[in-house]
């Protein structure tokens, strides 16, 4: 008898936690709204323009990162040049020549990738309305390959 008590006492007290849960209270946003209405057309204004500052506070962050990283890159890049230089034997040369090509298309991809972020920040696009400039369903055209210069030929 005192098992089937217990469960009827915790039985009503879930159910009456479940219920307060449910309830809509009358406690006040931090836009100064009941909860469950939404925010006045100012409020959302003001919202909306200091989302867009935040964001542009980050893009700003990522773009300085990303400066830092591809300058990293070209400084490394130029000392495995310089060290292809000094190799005598040509089917190793060969080989790390491969590797500098390869290495040269991703540095220039970056480049072309952080002047892109430079521009739509200058245009106030900020990092997220840049990606619909690169083909991603926005209004600019595609990113365009970045141009090549003339082939060097391979030392053998």
């Amino acid at each position: 008898m005192k098992r089937s008590k217990l469960l009827t006492v915790l039985l009503l007290m879930l159910t009456s936690l479940a219920l307060a849960q449910s309830a809509p209270s009358g406690q006040q946003s931090s836009s100064g709204a009941q909860a469950g209405t939404p925010p006045a057309p100012g409020v959302r204004a003001g919202q909306r323009a200091q989302r867009h500052e935040q964001m542009q506070a980050m893009c700003k962050e990522h773009i300085e990162a990303m400066k830092a990283d591809v300058q990293k890159m070209h400084s490394a890049f130029d000392k495995m040049k310089a060290n292809v230089a000094s190799i005598s034997n040509a089917d190793e040369k060969a080989r790390w020549q491969a590797n500098i090509d390869m290495w040269q298309t991703m540095v220039d991809h970056h480049d072309q990738m952080l002047k892109h972020m430079e521009d739509a920040q200058a245009k106030g696009m900020g990092c997220g309305m840049m990606m619909g400039g690169m083909g991603m369903g926005g209004g600019m055209s595609p990113m365009k390959p970045a141009p090549t210069g003339p082939a060097e030929t391979k030392p053998q």
